[in-house]
């Protein structure tokens, strides 16, 4: 009994001196002491490396309430530890071995192997401020007094880079921000941009802020009788949980694109002069059409002086051979000596006619042969409106513009060339036709030349009435077949009138082919144009986008970060800096209450309360 009563004691004044709050004993100091010179007198510990991690709690608004760090250290070879961290007070997590505090140093002796302690923070500064607010029914309130509603409810977080801190961190480190909802609840929850997932009864809700970068974040839900746990929070390195993708096997297809472009530009560049000689055609044989036009206007403006001058020359030869048959016995040979000279007129008016159909035939010749080479150089590939919609779905107004265009000179090339199909016999039948004509025509006016030599000999020599029995038949002939010949110029010039009126229309649908081909030519000049900027642009594209993705690549993988301590820019060797933050829940008050009164009646509690009831739970 006594045995006890001397143990009883002995842990009461043991008890009774550690719950003393403030002030240190000279026997503890000095035992500091001590312990600071025996450190100082040992080797210095061979540290591999170090960790950080930051644990925070938050109220439900953000604000930061205190921190502490737990420091972990790779020890390789036995010996003193320094580390520097202005703490309000540290705690040895692995052994007995005290840790003495000297200003901002914190130092300790330890083994090989991992080494943790806990340091509770002066500063309460994060490298992040964060705002969290609460809206019901489009009404702000405050954490408690939300809890228990109802309604719509509306939460909003927000963070900001803290410039009192170290922005290293801001810039290089990532959050993720989690968030628990009870299904029972919360419905109709709405996250936009987090991953939500189930996880029991309630619905995980997960945010993740990037790298030097500010969030606001929003979750809306239908609640009831409302609570929540409270906000999760977590910062690390970016680079520690995302694995960059090879971005050789990103760009391997789009290397492609600039040599297709660069083979669609050649296309268009050929396809440019083909255009241009088709346009330099087409104004060549528009030329050549209105000479055409022209000349058969000319000629039927004219026929009507042809074919009078044709029904004198009939006339006059029909007059000639009946006088001369009438009065073959008492000619006055005074007027017969005329006649020689109205056949000379008679032949060069023939000859004035044949001249001009020779002209008409080598200009209409060269005309047509070019004519004909340009239409029958029109492709015959079918194209229709909706081909070219399907075949360019995303052409800008420009472009649909253009492409109208072209198809619109093709719709006019293709009828140019269905009509000139229809024509072309009667084309090609003009050429011979005045070829035939003229050949007649001159025989008719070498005839003439002929008579009229032979009357002219005739009246020199002495025996006329012997030789005019001859001229008479002669001319009676002539009279006769050139009665014939005025019937076929007649039908002829009446051809030429109706060919020159449709001639009018081809000639105005070839106008506007030639207007069709010199659009389509400005048209795919432009085309060009624009494919010889884009080829420019296009072929830096690879290039360009590899710059910017290795940029935004840098940007994230943490590679320029120098891993740094949080605590202290006097620490070295550390590898890794972790951030673990808690928001305060929303809780209804009687939670609240009882929460209190249980964490109250544990502060009441003395050392001695705690002695005896360790006693009692030994029974």
């Amino acid at each position: 009994m006594k045995f006890k009563n001397i143990i009883s004691a002995g842990l009461l004044t043991t008890l009774l001196i550690t719950s003393i709050p403030f002030g240190i004993s000279k026997a503890e100091q000095n035992s500091e002491n001590n312990t600071l010179v025996e450190l100082t007198n040992q080797d210095t510990a061979k540290v591999k490396n170090k960790s950080e991690v930051v644990y925070g709690t938050l109220t439900a608004d953000g604000n930061v309430n205190g921190l502490y760090v737990v420091n972990h250290f790779e020890i390789e070879k036995g010996g003193v530890v320094t580390d520097y961290g202005d703490y309000n007070s540290v705690l040895n997590l692995t052994d007995s071995n005290q840790i003495i505090q000297n200003e901002d140093s914190n130092s300790f002796s330890t083994e090989s192997g991992n080494f943790y302690y806990q340091g509770n923070m002066e500063s309460t500064e994060l490298p992040w401020d964060f705002v969290i607010s609460y809206e019901l029914d489009g009404v702000k309130l405050t954490s408690k007094e939300l809890a228990g509603k109802s309604g719509k409810l509306s939460i909003t977080i927000k963070t900001t880079k803290n410039n009192q801190v170290n922005t290293a961190f801001y810039d290089n480190y990532m959050l993720q921000i989690s968030l628990s909802l009870d299904a029972d609840k919360c419905s109709n929850i709405s996250a936009p941009n987090a991953t939500i997932a189930d996880a029991g009864n309630n619905k995980m809700l997960v945010f993740t802020a990037m790298p030097g970068k500010n969030a606001d974040y929003q979750v809306k839900a239908d609640v009831v009788d409302f609570t929540m746990n409270g906000i999760e929070i977590s910062g690390m390195p970016f680079s520690m949980s995302v694995d960059i993708p090879d971005t050789d096997g990103m760009l391997s297809d789009l290397n492609k694109l600039p040599e297709a472009i660069n083979e669609l530009n050649k296309g268009v560049g050929e396809l440019t002069d083909g255009t241009s000689k088709l346009n330099k055609g087409a104004n060549e044989l528009k030329n050549g059409s209105g000479e055409i036009k022209n000349g058969l206007l000319g000629l039927k403006y004219n026929s009507s002086s042809i074919t009078s001058g044709s029904t004198k020359i009939k006339d006059a030869l029909t007059l000639i051979s009946s006088s001369l048959e009438n009065e073959s016995t008492g000619t006055d040979l005074g007027e017969l000596t005329q006649l020689p000279v109205a056949l000379n007129d008679l032949s060069t008016g023939l000859k004035g006619i044949s001249s001009g159909l020779n002209e008409l035939k080598n200009g209409y010749s060269s005309a047509y042969t070019a004519l004909d080479m340009v239409i029958q150089n029109i492709p015959d590939t079918a194209i229709t409106q909706e081909q070219i919609n399907k075949q360019f779905p995303n052409a800008t107004k420009e472009q649909s513009e253009l492409l109208n265009q072209l198809y619109m000179s093709y719709a006019v090339g293709q009828t140019v060339k269905g009509t000139y199909g229809q024509v072309k016999q009667a084309f090609a039948s003009v050429v011979p036709t005045i070829e035939t004509l003229s050949v007649n025509i001159d025989k008719i006016s070498g005839g003439l030349d002929i008579i009229s030599s032979n009357l002219t000999k005739s009246l020199d020599g002495t025996d006329i009435t012997a030789q005019l029995s001859q001229l008479t038949k002669g001319l009676t002939e002539l009279a006769t077949n050139y009665e014939s010949f005025d019937k076929g110029l007649k039908e002829y010039m009446n051809g030429v009138g109706k060919l020159s009126d449709g001639f009018q229309d081809f000639d105005a649908g070839f106008t506007k082919f030639q207007g069709g081909v010199s659009s389509l030519d400005s048209g795919v000049s432009e085309l060009f144009t624009g494919t010889n900027k884009l080829n420019d642009e296009v072929s830096k594209i690879p290039d360009t986008m590899q710059d910017e993705m290795d940029k935004l690549m840098d940007e994230y993988s943490g590679t320029d970060f120098v891993k740094t301590s949080f605590i202290s820019s006097k620490n070295s060797n550390t590898e890794l800096v972790q951030f673990v933050l808690k928001c305060g829940g929303i809780k209804k008050s009687e939670e609240t209450s009882l929460t209190n009164t249980s964490a109250e009646t544990k502060q009441k509690e003395t050392i001695w309360d705690r002695f005896i009831a360790l006693f009692k739970k030994t029974k």
